[in-house]
């Protein structure tokens, strides 16, 4: 709940995984632009599709929403410049 909320303004169509569990997450997460896999103490972040970065319990929501934001601002530069080319 507390990603959401900080991300409430992202409006830019996104994928993302977030799956608390080790067996059933990498395949979720390979899936999405961002994605988790819950694994105590260290989470794995995708993205992409491709393992990117450990994190913590503790750092989780920051990085995620870091990543998220980051990828949000990609895609956004992304839409921009096809339709300027158009």
């Amino acid at each position: 709940m507390r990603l959401e909320e900080r991300l409430e303004d992202i409006v830019i169509p996104m994928d993302v995984a977030v799956i608390g569990c080790v067996v059933n997450g990498p395949g979720e997460a390979k899936e999405a632009d961002i994605g988790l896999a819950g694994g105590s103490p260290n989470n794995l972040i995708y993205q992409d599709g491709k393992p990117n970065s450990k994190t913590k319990n503790e750092t989780l929501v920051d990085d995620l929403e870091k990543m998220i934001r980051k990828k949000a601002l990609l895609k956004e530069r992304e839409l921009a410049n096809i339709i300027v080319k158009n």
